[in-house]
């Protein structure tokens, strides 16, 4: 953004930045003041002047821009080819009001031309509507995409065709276009009549934009309004006029669209998915703090057994599965509660059976022979395509009565 105010006695710099509330406190601060402005009423505009050191600046990119001028004083260049060839280069629209009696130089329309060349317009306004013509000027802040342009020169009354207008293909189906016209380039006259522009698709559906100034109350030469079209269609535009003297009248006709940002629907999937991603996220984190699968419960046992279940509970790092990817076994898991109650029994009885015959000293005792029922054990098969749990307790091979034992003698 930027701004300056030019046609002053000492020239000022133009202002950029990129914050709008900095914007809007420059402008305010640098109103028009007569008192800074030229002395005598015939001198030109410097205008172009300004215009040029915004093209040729290296503060801030020009291309696509617009810009606003508010003009009470012509200039007296009459050459301007190669500000309004830069300007179209630089896809950059100038809009600008003119006040009905401009001072400065003789010739009127240079201002109007660059606007009309460049895809801009001009307005023409008195000091009673100059507020509302410079509302009407920035219209196209908001609809930014240009899509329709034409600048046609009639007289008397009449019919003619202007250029094809073809729609986009945007997400919606249907398009919100602005239009604005002017139907003159002076100060309105009682020459105008009306103006109706009719736009038909090639379905034969037809809108129509009429500008009659009997029924326009306060018309100053500018009309806008909105309308609704299909998107990736073709439309014939007709133009019908109604002027009241053969002298030529140069008309400006705009249409733009507003597509800044996405359309509501896409910004609403958009948002839904967002939804979903958090939702799942949630979910999960709560599933997280609630497994309690893994914790042990060591409610009711003794301190003993406790540290018992807490060291049974840590990974055994030799029995990873993926030592055992490539081959099949067999795991025995022992009962090992009784297979220690069995040992202790056992040692306590050698320990007596061996101090009854003094065959050893008391402090060389020899743990005996240990029995332990292999029905007691549990057996996984594992493997590359199994995992999984079978207990050897087999009612159909096995009786209750069957038992195979096996002994292991400590070494001597």
């Amino acid at each position: 953004m930027a701004n300056v105010r030019f046609d002053v006695k000492l020239e000022e710099q133009i202002n950029y930045t990129n914050d709008t509330s900095n914007f809007s406190t420059s402008i305010n601060s640098h109103l028009p003041d007569p008192s800074l402005g030229f002395a005598n009423d015939s001198t030109g505009s410097d205008v172009l002047n300004v215009i040029e050191k915004f093209l040729n600046n290296s503060q801030t990119p020009i291309c696509g821009s617009s810009v606003f001028i508010l003009l009470k004083r012509n200039p007296d260049v009459i050459q301007t080819n190669e500000i309004v060839r830069k300007l179209q280069e630089n896809h950059v629209f100038v809009r600008t009001i003119g006040m009905n009696s401009l001072l400065g130089g003789s010739v009127s329309p240079i201002l109007y031309n660059i606007s009309s060349e460049t895809n801009g317009l001009f307005i023409y306004a008195d000091s009673d509507s100059i507020d509302e013509s410079v509302d009407d000027c920035t219209n196209n802040i908001l609809n930014q995409y240009l899509l329709y342009s034409t600048n046609p020169i009639v007289s008397g009354k009449g019919q003619m065709e202007l250029p094809l207008l073809q729609t986009p293909d945007y997400f919606e189906q249907t398009l919100s276009v602005f239009i604005d016209i002017t139907v003159q380039n002076h100060p309105l006259t009682d020459n105008f009549h009306l103006l109706n522009l009719t736009l038909t698709d090639t379905h034969e559906n037809y809108q129509t934009v009429l500008i009659d100034k009997d029924n326009i109350w306060n018309f100053n030469g500018y009309y806008s309004t909105f309308i609704f079209l299909k998107s990736k269609q073709d439309f014939d535009v007709t133009l019908t006029y109604d002027y009241g003297s053969a002298a030529q009248e140069s008309l400006e006709i705009r249409m733009s669209i507003n597509h800044s940002s996405l359309p509501y629907y896409i910004l609403g999937v958009f948002l839904l998915v967002l939804i979903l991603i958090s939702l799942v996220l949630w979910i999960k984190t709560r599933e997280i703090a609630d497994d309690h699968s893994q914790e042990l419960d060591l409610k009711g046992l003794s301190l003993r057994e406790q540290k018992n279940e807490l060291i049974f509970a840590e990974p055994d790092p030799d029995a990873e599965s993926s030592k055992f990817k490539k081959r099949g076994g067999v795991l025995i898991a022992t009962d090992l509660n009784r297979a220690v109650s069995k040992i202790r029994f056992l040692s306590v009885r050698n320990r007596f059976s061996v101090q009854k015959n003094d065959k050893t000293k008391k402090n060389d005792v020899e743990m005996g022979p240990v029995q332990y029922v292999e029905t007691d054990n549990e057996q996984y098969e594992f493997g590359d395509d199994q995992d999984q749990f079978e207990n050897r307790k087999n009612e159909n091979t096995i009786t209750k009565t069957e038992t195979i034992t096996k002994t292991v003698e400590t070494p001597k």
